[in-house]
């Protein structure tokens, strides 16, 4: 979901070691927590960092990306961050894809995403930090982030903002909120547009099961979700 708080690589690399995937009776996992501490009285509780009934808005994502240019041969698409998966899905159903990488830092994730790469096309795997592969990084139409954690965060955008082509779009996973801003130092403010969703019929209630042992304490509130995206006009820089 991306958070704009900096992390240290050693923080970061903690609260990755504490991820759980939670599982449904039938092992299909519904959501994936970490342990994290309050900075204000040391308690640790278990947050849900992603969960599978955001799939409306992982396949708006899919969608800005896959029908951003008109090009031949196919897309090239880049997703930092696998999660469970579903906006990688997505991309693989909307998309004519030329290359799909994904590059994912948790192990246990990384090993899930090459099992789910088995039937998928141009798909490339890589396990560890984008920002030890950047100058690897090739030129694509779509480019999606949703990293959790990111001790290099602040330095994503310098690092690929030439890397998307003219017509390409580049996107990510915002906290929902009705007022249309991103929560985090991903990009410049200023450079974003927002696409609305409405996601009232979405949002998990009190009660209801992310999985064994993630139970949503509360309502959500939240009713809309901006969806952001900064799109490569032709013949310009961003």
């Amino acid at each position: 979901m991306g958070r704009d708080i900096s992390y240290s690589i050693e923080d970061a690399s903690e609260i990755q070691k504490s991820y759980q995937l939670h599982k449904d009776d039938y092992g299909n996992i519904k959501a994936i927590t970490a342990a994290i501490k309050n900075p204000s009285n040391d308690h640790i509780a278990r947050e849900i960092i992603m969960a599978d009934w955001e799939a409306p808005m992982m396949k708006k994502h899919a969608d800005i990306m896959c029908n951003s240019t008109q090009t031949y041969g196919g897309k090239d698409i880049l997703e930092i961050g696998f999660g469970l998966g579903l906006s990688a899905t997505y991309v693989q159903e909307m998309c004519d894809i030329n290359s799909h990488t994904i590059i994912e830092r948790h192990p246990q994730i990384a090993e899930n995403a090459r099992h789910w790469a088995k039937d998928k096309v141009g798909v490339k795997i890589i396990e560890g930090d984008w920002w030890d592969v950047r100058n690897e990084f090739l030129i694509y139409d779509g480019i999606f982030y949703d990293a959790e954690y990111d001790p290099h965060l602040e330095n994503f955008w310098d690092s690929i903002k030439m890397t998307i082509k003219e017509g390409g779009i580049f996107t990510f996973f915002s906290h929902f909120g009705s007022t249309g801003k991103h929560s985090h130092n991903l990009v410049p403010e200023f450079k974003v547009k927002y696409e609305h969703m409405d996601i009232s019929n979405i949002t998990p209630n009190a009660g209801e099961t992310g999985g064994e042992g993630v139970i949503f304490c509360e309502d959500s509130e939240e009713n809309d979700y901006f969806l952001p995206y900064i799109k490569r006009e032709f013949n310009t820089c961003i």
